[in-house]
Formats: C-alpha cells, structure tokens, sequence
C-alpha cells in the first residue's frame, strides 16, 4: 500500500496503490486500486503491468489505468477493503479466526496469502 504507480510508456507517475485486488479462486494477486493523482480512485489489471519493484509499480502505459466503473477487475474482492476481518471457516463449520493481514509472494505468478 502507498507504492507509486507509474507508465512505462512516458514515466508519469499515475498514483498510489491503495489496496490489492484477489481472485479467491486461485488466491492470484489480480490488480491493484489506485488513488490517482487527482484523488479519484482506478483500477490497474495485473495484465497491464509491466514490473513491480520495491519503489513502483510500472504499467505498460497511462491507459492501462481504467476508471473503476469500465475496469474489467472492478468485481474482485479487495484486500483491504473485503478480505481484512473476514471469518475463516472450515468446511466442518468451525470457526478458525478471521483474516488478519495478506502477504505477497513472488514465485512464478504473484500470490496472496492470508
């Protein structure tokens, strides 16, 4: 969170990553939310990135930052926005405690693990 965001195509800065968005099928990171800027809010796909280092995330060029209403990741769920709290339950029904914090792992393709 806080990461910069920028184009590969001119090197504007494009805004901060605000939080990450998860395919709870896979458990694959998917995108990023971003404040832009201008204090409005976008969406990045992990499709249109180009890099992530420890200082920025690069995407492949300026428009590959959508508004969050035409953004095609606009339904996953965000980290911090809808996974933080959420009850963890076994398919026995017993409740195991609730999602606390979310880590990165850059492997082959990048993960979330909660």
């Amino acid at each position: 969170m806080g990461r910069a965001v920028v184009s590969l195509e001119t090197a504007n800065k494009l805004g901060y990553v605000t939080d990450l968005l998860a395919d709870p099928v896979s458990g694959e990171l998917a995108g990023f939310s971003v404040q832009r800027l201008d204090e409005s809010c976008a969406l990045a796909s992990l499709l249109d990135v180009h890099d992530i280092g420890p200082d920025a995330i690069m995407l492949e060029r300026d428009n590959a930052l959508l508004p969050v209403d035409d953004s095609p990741v606009k339904t996953l769920p965000r980290a911090k926005g809808n996974l933080i709290g959420v009850k963890v339950i076994t398919e026995h029904g017993q409740f195991l405690g609730n999602i606390s914090n979310l880590y990165l792992c850059f492997d082959k393709k990048p993960a979330l693990y909660l």
